[in-house]
């Protein structure tokens, strides 16, 4: 290659980012793994993804059960809702299925959305990075690639925005991933199931998950509890800690650094429905055991009445 002329199977001179149009020799061996890859995600990402891990550097991103259950979750269901415990890895694991997702279909939209603008793009950036690591021969060329999204050869885009009731209006989206949910303000989370909602239920095929870690009784819990009642059309997913770290030294070691009772029971155990809670009155002084799910519809039923008599 001559002094100072761009390689142009690379996009913008990166050797971790094929141009649209790379030309690329496959085997035989090769050809029947893009087969099974296209079928399966989870068998995609267990050969050809990696992830950066603190300790280990750059690693094979092998499976836990419980991510395992999330990819399956959303694979074949429209509408998916996860509760995850601190330190899971939820944003990894979706950021591989986006991945999947854009690679192996054609002209799909794509968007990532969070709480915050820096942490949807600090999750797209994982999806960035993924790709950069991929094997050339399952790596698609990119038309675009920058920051905030990035278009692959294949028409597909990927790209990411803080959530709003404005976010993805207009856009016609195959995949959209709402990261820590439960951590919006509750405003915008209903003005964005208000204008969202109704908007992807009209498609057949488009897929919304909602990821978070529990953050009190609002509109995430209320979306669960649902999903758990079978009121509307989520499928829940749930990984335990136990499925990660074999004994309770880590669940000691992070409940001292949480330090509240109540953080520990939504960042590390996720409490349920099932999950019994003790709630004193304030004006009788009273103290009461009941599980969580009947203290939430007690609130919801304080509210309604609230509402019927203005």
């Amino acid at each position: 290659m001559a002094f100072g002329k761009q390689d142009n199977r690379f996009y913008n001179g990166n050797p971790n980012v094929k141009m649209s149009g790379a030309q690329q020799p496959y085997t035989l061996e090769q050809v029947q793994s893009i087969v099974k890859f296209t079928k399966d995600p989870c068998e995609f990402i267990d050969n050809c993804v990696k992830v950066v891990s603190i300790d280990k550097g750059i690693v094979p991103f092998h499976l836990y059960p419980y991510q395992k259950r999330i990819i399956d979750a959303v694979h074949h269901n429209r509408f998916t809702i996860c509760k995850l415990f601190r330190q899971s890895g939820k944003s990894t694991v979706i950021a591989a299925y986006c991945l999947w997702f854009g690679i192996f279909n054609a002209n799909k939209d794509i968007v990532i959305l969070a709480n915050k603008l820096s942490a949807a793009k600090e999750l797209f950036g994982r999806i960035e990075m993924m790709y950069e690591m991929l094997p050339d021969y399952v790596k698609p060329g990119v038309k675009e690639y920058n920051k905030t999204s990035m278009v692959l050869e294949n028409g597909s885009r990927i790209s990411c925005a803080a959530t709003s009731a404005s976010a993805i209006r207009g856009r016609s989206i195959s995949l959209c991933i709402c990261d820590e949910f439960a951590f919006l303000p509750t405003s915008i989370a209903q003005e964005f199931v208000t204008s969202t909602f109704p908007a992807l239920s009209s498609s057949s095929q488009s897929k919304l998950v909602l990821i978070s870690t529990p953050y009190g009784l609002n509109h995430f819990y209320k979306i669960w509890h649902e999903s758990e009642q079978g009121i509307n059309n989520f499928v829940h997913v749930e990984g335990k800690w136990q499925e990660i770290h074999a004994d309770d030294d880590w669940f000691e070691t992070q409940s001292k650094l949480l330090g509240d009772p109540v953080k520990v029971a939504q960042e590390l155990e996720c409490v349920t429905g099932d999950t019994i809670v003790r709630i004193k009155n304030k004006r009788t002084g009273r103290v009461e055991c009941i599980p969580i799910g009947e203290l939430y519809e007690r609130m919801e039923n304080v509210e309604e009445n609230m509402v019927k008599h203005g």
